[in-house]
């Protein structure tokens, strides 16, 4: 469904329920409001996962480039101080 764009009430099909059913009779098919509620709590952690892999992102960038701003400061001391 999700691979083909498809709305989460296809899964509601009688025809789909009997294939799904043939293929595996122990199968329990679920609705689709199970389908959407288990994508979107999966989608929210993601989300969530690459706020903070982001935000750690940030932090070493920015502790990066205050590294290279002292750096490049000591640099500028020295020459000015051996000038």
């Amino acid at each position: 469904m999700v691979c083909d764009d498809q709305p989460f009430t296809v899964i509601e099909g009688t025809n789909l329920r009997k294939l799904l059913r043939l293929l595996n009779l122990t199968m329990v098919v679920p609705s689709a409001d199970t389908i959407r509620n288990d994508l979107l709590e999966s989608f929210k952690k993601e989300r969530d996962l690459m706020r903070k892999t982001l935000q750690v992102y940030e932090l070493l960038n920015l502790f990066t480039f205050k590294k290279l701003a002292v750096a490049y400061k000591l640099i500028i001391l020295t020459k000015l101080r051996n000038f």
